[in-house]
């Protein structure tokens, strides 16, 4: 897993992802990377509250066809979790892939 500068990357994935093909500028860019190809990337956005400080939300998660249905989906939204929880953040997914939702749910 690599955090990224390079937004442009996303051109690789879009076409994979069920929203809009649209990327947030302001978007934190991870890359997920198996034997040194790239698979999947995930983003995260600051996600603005009154209530909560230094808070991010999932912006967009996807893996390359390929990669599907081995795990590294969750994987990846774990590491990313720990990643701002060692930080200090939080990080909040909104999912509607049903097994990403449901063992999110289940690992709190």
């Amino acid at each position: 897993m690599y955090k990224s500068e390079d937004k442009s990357i996303w051109r690789v994935f879009r076409e994979h992802h069920y929203l809009t093909q649209d990327f947030n500028k302001g978007a934190n860019v991870f890359l997920l990377y198996w034997n040194n190809v790239l698979i999947g990337i995930n983003s995260t956005l600051n996600l603005p509250c009154t209530s909560l400080k230094y808070a991010f939300r999932t912006h967009r998660l996807v893996i390359l066809p390929d990669y599907q249905n081995l795990g590294c989906g969750t994987k990846f939204e774990e590491f990313i979790g720990e990643y701002y929880k060692n930080q200090s953040c939080r990080l909040f997914l909104r999912t509607s892939h049903l097994r990403l939702g449901e063992h999110c749910a289940n690992s709190l």
